[in-house]
């Protein structure tokens, strides 16, 4: 008497897919982190500006400095300082918009495309 056992397991194709999938999302985590990392930073880097208490003695000129050195330091590429828009708004207050999209190639003919945006405001301008 030959008694039918029960299959367990995958398949072939199966694993070739899973393992397929997941080299795909790997791929694109590969790609994207180091994207993001450098985001975080430039946002941390507008931020900790915001709290510096000597910006408000500074003019838009020092304040680009300050942020191409800071941007230096951290190793941020995607944007330049001169890429961040600082305006005055009314009341002496001033505004840093971090504003910009960062492209890498992914496969073939096809990028993955980030944007990253920050705005924080600056303690007013003190007159001199």
């Amino acid at each position: 008497m030959i008694t039918k056992t029960k299959q367990q397991g995958i398949t072939m194709l199966g694993l070739l897919m899973t393992l397929g999938l997941i080299g795909f999302f790997s791929l694109i985590a590969i790609k994207l982190f180091p994207l993001y990392f450098e985001g975080l930073t430039a946002k941390s880097v507008i931020r900790e500006l915001s709290e510096d208490p000597s910006v408000a003695t500074r003019s838009i000129r020092e304040i680009r400095k300050s942020l191409s050195a800071r941007f230096d330091i951290s190793q941020i590429n995607s944007v330049k300082a001169g890429e961040v828009k600082i305006k005055t708004l009314q009341g002496g207050k001033r505004q840093v918009l971090l504003d910009y999209e960062v492209r890498t190639p992914f496969l073939g003919n096809v990028d993955l495309i980030v944007k990253f945006v920050e705005e924080v405001e600056l303690p007013p301008q003190s007159s001199q």
